[in-house]
Formats: structure tokens, sequence, C-alpha cells
């Protein structure tokens, strides 16, 4: 059994495959491309989801579905911001991806494009420049230069200062010119020059990228891009980039108000079917253990079914569950036999806290905890209200794990467990399967 997920080819034009849209999430798609085609505004929506929630496979199979499309449908860009976050301007990097929509337009118009968007760069840059030359001077020139240059500047004629004064005046004149004759052409390109009359850009792993570029990339998208016929959809988890607005502005910064001044619309991406309310995380689970199994038997599939009921319950993200499912499979690998019931149990508790509460497992093996701890880090401190027999069972026989042998017995005249099945059963199972972890830890 292989010990990760495979990786998951999906090109781009593949649209939502049933191989691939293992959530069904094709209609939450078309959901979301009736929403941009008729506001017929120039928006910037933000969808919304944790790390490891399948972001990025959801947003590149709708873009491959828009491309599928013969009608109703836009030209979408997709732009991975984490992979571009190496450039020291996110305007060079957006204005290429829409200059790639030129390639097919005359050598006139993309020489317009690039004379156009030289000189807003020309303009963002002006005071750039100025601060870089000021910073990569200050430590070539001591205190007494600097006052000297003062005291020249200072010693000015009067004609020389209104010189200077009206420069700066027609060269913030010439800016604000080429920044409306930029927006001006990029509006034309999107509605007159593409499919649908709209761009949509699609900005993912926004919240992966240093916080200086990523805050920089949203200023550069409402001062530049946001014109007539272009939408903008940034994919990102919300809270990651709250934090990065506080790295930068300090945590003083109320960065939900500031996100606002950006972000028109937040879209969530669902987490549980919406006709039969089933976790996506429990479909998950069952898709990775197939491709992980590759259609080898599981030997000890109550073990899963234990730790799927864990996952449907907790919904952790998609990524704790592949770790999960990592440990998973080292255990069966290890033992490579089938497990009474009660070790199997045991096995799935230490997999999921492995990696959802791994504090709470140390305290485990070091008696730090009594079993009412852990069900209640679990949520199970009343099982007999989940109408879930399996998670039922589980919240016993972990109290049975952790009990004194007063209590095992007690257990056992109140017919809380198996007799016959318990008497052949170790003490300190959790124990035995994190001391099997310990030694194989991928």
């Amino acid at each position: 059994m292989r010990l990760t997920i495979p990786d998951l080819n999906l090109t781009m034009g593949e649209g939502f495959s049933p191989e691939v849209d293992i959530f069904s999430r094709k209609e939450f798609g078309e959901r979301l491309s009736n929403l941009i085609i008729n506001s017929n505004e120039n928006l910037v929506l933000a969808l919304d989801s944790q790390w490891g929630e399948g972001k990025s496979t959801f947003i590149k199979m709708w873009c491959g579905e828009n491309q599928n499309q013969s009608e109703n449908s836009f030209e979408a860009i997709y732009f991975d911001a984490f992979e571009n976050d190496y450039q020291k301007d996110p305007f060079l990097a957006l204005a290429s991806e829409i200059y790639e929509l030129l390639e097919d337009s005359t050598e006139v118009k993309r020489t317009e494009f690039k004379e156009k968007a030289t000189k807003v760069f020309k303009a963002f840059s002006r005071g750039l420049i100025k601060s870089g030359v000021k910073v990569g001077t200050a430590g070539l020139i001591d205190g007494s230069d600097i006052d000297k240059a003062e005291k020249e500047l200072s010693t000015l004629l009067a004609d020389q200062v209104d010189s200077v004064i009206a420069s700066k005046f027609e060269s913030s004149k010439a800016d604000k010119l080429a920044l409306s004759n930029f927006k001006s052409f990029i509006s034309d390109i999107a509605i007159n020059h593409t499919k649908g009359n709209r761009i949509v850009f699609v900005i993912d792993e926004l919240d992966r990228c240093r916080p200086d570029f990523a805050l920089e990339l949203l200023e550069k998208i409402k001062h530049l891009f946001s014109v007539p016929g272009i939408t903008f959809l940034l994919v990102m988890n919300r809270s990651q980039l709250e934090e990065s607005v506080k790295a930068r502005y300090g945590i003083g910064i109320d960065s939900s108000t500031y996100l606002q001044k950006f972000i028109n619309v937040w879209l969530a991406l669902p987490r549980v079917d919406s006709q039969n309310y089933n976790d996506f995380g429990e479909i998950f689970a069952q898709d990775c253990l197939n491709k992980m199994a590759a259609n080898e038997p599981i030997l000890n599939k109550e073990a899963f079914g234990t730790l799927s009921e864990l996952i449907k319950y907790n919904q952790p993200s998609f990524r704790d569950i592949e770790r999960m499912l990592t440990y998973f499979a080292i255990i069966e690998n290890v033992r490579n036999d089938q497990m009474l019931k009660y070790y199997q149990s045991m096995m799935a508790l230490v997999c999921y806290l492995k990696v959802a509460s791994p504090r709470l497992l140390d305290s485990i093996i070091k008696q730090n905890v009594t079993h009412a701890d852990v069900l209640k880090s679990l949520r199970l401190e009343n099982p007999e209200l989940l109408d879930c027999y399996a998670l039922e069972y589980l919240a016993v026989e972990i109290e049975f794990d952790l009990a004194s042998e007063e209590r095992r017995t007690q257990m056992f005249e109140q017919n809380l467990l198996d007799r016959f099945e318990m008497r052949r059963i170790s003490p300190n199972v959790i124990g035995y399967f994190c001391g099997l972890l310990n030694n194989m830890h991928p």
C-alpha cells in the first residue's frame, strides 16, 4: 500500500470530469459563472476556504470547464500568485498575462500595449526609484555632506525652484494620463477582443505569498486593473491573508476592514454535499485510500471505517486527512495482518490524533490526561447523542484503554465490552501504536 496519494495530473482544459470532480462541485462552478456573467460589473470576488480543501483543484477545473463551453463563457486567465511572488512588482506579472491574450492580434496592438504598460510602470516606479537612491547612498554620505547638500539646495534661485515644481506637476499629469490610457486600453481588450467580452482573472494561492507581494498585488488590482470588462476572482484562505495584513501594518490594524476595500463579495467553497449533506472529507478519505491501495486488499477495514467517522464528525482539512492516511498506511504495511476490532479502533484513534492533536496524544502516552479529556477533545463527551454506533463504541474503548484494572472489571460487569475479545488485549494499546509510528515516522 502506498504511503502517499499519487499526484493529480490535472490539465487546465479538462473541466469537471467525474474522475477528478469527486465532490460534484460542477453545479457550484456553474453558479459561480452565472454570478459573474449576470452581474456584468468589474468586481473583485474572493473564494475562501481552508488550506488543503481543494481550492486549486476546483478553480483549475472551473477554468477548464469554461474553456470547453461554447456559450455563456468568458476568457479566463489563471495566475498562480505563489509561483510569481519572487517578482518585485506584481504589475508586470499581471500585465504579462493580459499581453499573452494578444498573441493573435496585430503587431500594432501588441506594441501599443507594451508602450502603455511601460509608461504606467515608470509612473508607479518613479517614487520607488527616488526612495531607492536615498537608501542606496545613505551608507556613503555622512551627516556633514547631507547638511552641505541641504544648504546648497536652499540657495537655489526662485525660478529654479519654480522649474522643479513645474516639472513635478508635469510628470504627475503625464502619469495620470498614462494610467487612464492603460486602463482604457485593457478594458477595450476585454470587451472587444475576448470571448464573451469579459476577462476573468483568477488569482490562486494568494494567501501563500509573501505578505508584501500579496498586498501590493491587491493594491495594483484596485488601482490599475479595476476596469469594465475585467472581473477578478481571488482564491485564498481569508484568515491567512488577514495575517499577512497584520504582518505588514501591525496587529493594531482591522485586517477584515482593510480587505473590504479591495474585495466586493466573499464566497465560500462548499465543504458539505448540498443534497445529501455528506461531508466531503469522508468522500476525500475514501478516494485517497482507493488510490493508495491501488486495488490491493485493505486488511483493517474497520480501522478505516472508524477513522472515516472521526473525519466526518470533526471535519479536519484535506491536507490533514492525507497525513492521517499516511499513518494508516504505515501501520497497515508494518503489521500486514488483520487485527482484532479493538486494535483497529485504537489504530484509527492514533492515526487521527497524531495529526489533529499530537500534544494530546503525547499526554496520553505520559498518562497526564484522563479518558474524559480525550473524549472532550474529540467532542465525544455524550456519545449516546451522536447517532453513530462506531463513535459511541469508540468512546467506550478509549475509556477502557486508559482505565485502571478496577474500572476495566466494572466495564466488563456492565457488559460495555465483549469480555471474550478483551481478554486477548494487551494493556496500553494506544501506546503500542504510538511506538510503532514513532519508529516508522514518514
